[in-house]
């Protein structure tokens, strides 16, 4: 059988070309490093900046309240299991301003109270039926931030929301994490595609194998051998296979 054989010249010609080995065993370890030193440890914090326009309200025999700001209390109260806080709250005096901190990448999500929300929740809280308001949510899809951001805004506002009237709307929502919720940093997330994309290297050295033994003229004399392009491709993946693992 010419498999092992082909294993062999593969393997040798593989440690003969060390330069391009030891890049290709080095470049995954040094992106890595690279990255670590880049993110950090820091848990991932979703960027909000936030503009109230509700007024509050008065009511008789009690401080003046307001339901926006009372929002972005318990927007700031949001945090990992290990105490990390999910979401850095700033506030913005008009949207022009927000907006181009949001292009800028400086936050990642843009919140708009409405006017009127307290107004409108402590009717609600009465049993009125009054025109719903609108909490605002503005971001940037190509931010990979922007929906994990919303979706955390949003979830508390209704839940804020609901607490405050005392009503509940006709659907609950009920979430489930079947792994132990911790605070990910962008480290761990971009770790993943980092390591796929290290391991595509592998494809340059895999045809550089094959276009090795072309240029050499070997490829001729292999195939009088009556080898197999099964046993001859084989042979290079596996040793390709092999300094994969290493990388890893």
């Amino acid at each position: 059988m010419r498999f092992w054989p082909l294993l062999k010249k593969s393997t040798i010609e593989n440690l003969r070309d060390w330069k391009i080995l030891v890049l290709i065993l080095t470049l995954a370890p040094f992106f890595v490093v690279l990255m670590y030193f880049y993110f950090g440890e820091a848990a991932v914090t979703y960027r909000v900046v936030i503009l109230n326009h509700d007024e509050g309200v008065t009511v008789i025999d009690q401080a003046p309240w307001n339901a926006g700001d009372f929002l972005i209390s318990e927007l700031k109260k949001v945090q990992y299991p290990d105490g990390k806080n999910v979401l850095t709250i700033d506030r913005a005096g008009d949207m022009a301003g927000a907006r181009k901190r949001l292009m800028e990448r400086s936050v990642d999500l843009i919140v708009e109270i409405p006017e009127g929300l307290s107004r409108v929740l402590l009717e609600y809280k009465a049993g009125k039926k009054p025109a719903p308001v609108v909490v605002k949510t503005i971001g940037d899809p190509a931010n990979v931030k922007y929906i994990m951001a919303a979706a955390w805004c949003d979830s508390i506002a209704a839940k804020t929301a609901a607490e405050m009237t005392g009503q509940k709307g006709p659907l609950e929502l009920e979430t489930e994490s079947v792994s132990p919720m911790k605070s990910l940093n962008d480290f761990d997330l971009y770790m993943p595609a980092l390591l796929a994309l290290a391991m595509m290297g592998l494809m340059f050295t895999a045809a550089a194998t094959l276009i090795r033994e072309k240029d050499k003229g070997t490829l001729v004399r292999l195939r009088i051998s009556n080898m197999t392009a099964f046993e001859c491709l084989t042979a290079v993946s596996l040793t390709q296979i092999v300094i994969g693992l290493l990388v890893l």
